[in-house]
């Protein structure tokens, strides 16, 4: 049933789980789903306000107010140049959030002295808020494949953007008797939960200069680094490639005797992939024209030897890498690298999906893969030991 289905990715999310792939196949329900919610938690903010407006009972602000937020989220952090980022996908992250909104919808002030029911009210918007701002992280990371000091501006800098222009336009002190259901005429000058809000937009005005000097710098880098290239293996190339397997950080994670071979044992085993006479298609990685590191892909169904024998779908391809240089890990090469493997791969129409299967305890290649668009699927035993299956299929 569609509905329980989305109901289990709904809890999923909420508890900074991935939802199911049945998202990407079913959106617009998932979509309807979400801006029912949010429906509901703009009606419950206002339901028992004798005060309000036609439109703010039929809750339509919410609903205006995730399509206003997933637009400046969109066009903020689109120089950012994250990954999976459109307008739909973030309207849908935004209205299947909305969910602990529903708080507000709580009518404390019927049986709480109003102190109390302002304090109760205030709590609610800290933990609302806490809750969907630590959603938001997990969502650039998973999903927009951000990390470091680009996840950290990219969360602060829309909340900094909306917090000053509020400011600016003297509306924050409205905009909290919204969002926490206190009204102005209840207000006084010891509400401390009114000052946290001033003291915020004091901090957003002084950071402000700071995060826009960082975003604009990691824009440019995310602009103008150079690419990975993957040009075919030849012949002449094997040498190093048996040398770069011998290296410590690449053998622990390796599998096979690759390295302990004579080299013209090991010649022959890569030779017919070179020749093209097997289903492995291996590749140099080329970045700045200098070789950083080694990449293959291979037809999954039908690959022998125990691997994929289930696989009945004749567009899966699998894929290995890594880099060759100790000096080159986490810098970021990792993830640009299957990125670009994953891009070329998916030129050729028939690809349907691309798998790829570290050691669970890879933690950096498990990480490097999420970042480039891959999702862990479960833990799979394979002709080389335990692995985490992990697949990204063909963009919509």
């Amino acid at each position: 049933m569609l509905l329980r289905a989305i109901l289990a990715d709904q809890f999923r999310l909420l508890t900074f789980r991935r939802p199911s792939a049945l998202i990407r196949e079913r959106w617009p329900a998932y979509l309807a789903f979400g801006f029912g919610c949010t429906w509901l938690a703009g009606i419950g903010r206002y339901w028992d306000n004798p005060k309000a407006h036609l439109w703010q009972y039929l809750g339509l602000g919410s609903i205006g107010y995730v399509f206003i937020l997933a637009l400046l989220l969109w066009l903020l952090l689109l120089p950012l140049r994250p990954k999976n980022w459109s307008y739909r996908n973030i309207l849908l992250f935004l209205t299947l959030t909305s969910l602990p909104a529903l708080l507000y919808a709580i009518p404390v002030e019927k049986f709480m002295t109003l102190r109390a029911a302002q304090s109760a009210n205030a709590w609610f918007l800290a933990v609302v808020a806490t809750w969907r701002v630590a959603l938001l992280v997990a969502f650039l990371r998973r999903v927009a494949g951000l990390s470091g000091l680009t996840i950290v501006v990219a969360t602060l800098l829309p909340l900094t953007v909306i917090v000053v222009a509020l400011t600016t336009l003297n509306l924050e002190h409205v905009i909290f008797n919204i969002m926490a259901g206190i009204r102005d005429q209840d207000q006084s000058g010891n509400d401390t939960a009114y000052m946290v809000v001033l003291t915020l937009a004091y901090f957003s005005f002084i950071a402000s200069p700071f995060l826009l000097v960082t975003y604009v710098w990691l824009a440019l880098v995310a602009w103008h680094a150079p690419a990975p290239t993957l040009r075919p293996m030849t012949d002449d190339d094997l040498p190093m490639l048996q040398e770069w397997i011998k290296r410590p950080h690449v053998r622990e994670w390796w599998a096979g005797d690759e390295a302990d071979l004579p080299f013209d044992a090991f010649r022959a085993m890569y030779l017919p992939r070179v020749t093209a006479k097997e289903k492995v298609t291996p590749y140099i990685v080329m970045l700045d024209g200098r070789p950083i590191g080694y990449a293959q892909s291979y037809i999954a169904m039908g690959s022998g030897g125990g691997w994929w024998e289930s696989e009945t779908d004749p567009g899966v391809r699998g894929i290995d890498q890594f880099l060759a240089a100790p000096a080159d890990l986490n810098r970021g090469f990792g993830t640009r690298m299957v990125k670009a493997l994953v891009a070329q791969l998916f030129r050729d129409p028939s690809v349907t999906r691309i798998q790829t299967d570290p050691d669970p305890g890879n933690h950096r290649a498990i990480r490097c893969y999420e970042k480039a668009g891959f999702r862990a699927v479960r833990t799979i035993t394979t002709p080389d030991g335990a692995a985490l299956y992990m697949t990204q299929d063909r963009p919509r």
